[in-house]
């Protein structure tokens, strides 16, 4: 698992997008599914990205 897809809504459609996982962030965001953490913190916290 290399790809994190979640779905945003644009412009009043939901969109899936799918963002690259670097190597060294694979442990955070594997506990952060675990744990039930919603896709914008995995998104904006964890991969350090925008919705």
């Amino acid at each position: 698992m290399n790809h994190y897809r979640y779905k945003v809504k644009v412009n009043g459609k939901w969109k899936v997008k799918s963002i690259y996982i670097p190597v060294g962030k694979l442990p955070q965001v594997k506990a952060a599914i675990a744990n039930k953490l919603g896709a914008a913190a995995i998104v904006v916290e964890i991969l350090g990205k925008k919705l």
